[in-house]
């Protein structure tokens, strides 16, 4: 349990220090690039009752490449939402960056699903310049020791955004996988609190571990980028 939250702490503070310098992107275009400009759509197929979360940061290549050792981002979106797409403005160039796709869906005693997808342009998670030739991407199913679960990662050379309109299409999986790990870390202070202090100190406890036993799991679902091969 520690392990995933200061992972997600991690995630976070590295998020918004990326943005500190960062130019936030909106729907509509900002007045500096109002006339050179794409629609920027991330669209969501078969999606789940669930909340989505995105987050794109890009630097341009000629910046990068001065000081190719630092990525410093200078535009940035992120949001979540719940319909099937989201769309935004994105000023036409060529870059490199991520794009994160995230779903969670939470029952409050009952389950939690959880799916990651980051897209990579030109550079790798330790936000490096990659080694990766070609006109197309590719897209890697692994075990991400980290999180502990099963995620999909696309790694694209640079993305040069010309065209009226970019779209990126994902989907999420019909089935999901339970983690038995990270059911058990996460049910873990419950069970720990109410064998030392009991159900008289704690009279949650009795109900939770039952929940544990007979209700509450903790779900990975993958996330696929439909058109990684076209976009």
């Amino acid at each position: 349990m520690k392990k995933i939250l200061a992972l997600c702490w991690i995630i976070c503070l590295s998020l918004t220090c990326l943005s500190r310098t960062a130019t936030r992107l909106e729907e509509k275009p900002l007045k500096t690039f109002e006339s050179n400009f794409s629609n920027f759509t991330v669209k969501i197929n078969n999606r789940k009752d669930s909340r989505i979360y995105i987050d794109l940061y890009i630097q341009d290549v000629e910046s990068f490449e001065k000081n190719n050792t630092q990525f410093l981002p200078i535009y940035y979106f992120s949001e979540s939402f719940k319909s099937d797409k989201i769309d935004f403005a994105v000023p036409n160039g060529k870059y490199i960056g991520f794009l994160s796709i995230t779903l969670l869906d939470n029952a409050f005693f009952n389950r939690t699903i959880t799916g990651y997808h980051t897209v990579y342009f030109g550079i790798n998670k330790d936000h490096k310049k990659a080694n990766y030739s070609g006109d197309k991407c590719s897209q890697l199913k692994k075990y991400d020791y980290d999180f502990d679960r099963i995620t999909k990662n696309t790694h694209c050379s640079e993305i040069e955004i010309t065209k009226k309109e970019t779209i990126l299409e994902f989907s999420i999986s019909e089935n999901d996988e339970i983690n038995s790990l990270r059911t058990l870390l996460l049910l873990w202070p419950s069970f720990s609190y109410a064998a030392l202090q009991g159900p008289q100190q704690y009279p949650y406890a009795v109900f939770l571990i039952m929940q544990g036993f007979f209700g509450f799991t903790a779900r990975d679902t993958l996330i696929n980028f439909d058109n990684f091969d076209s976009f």
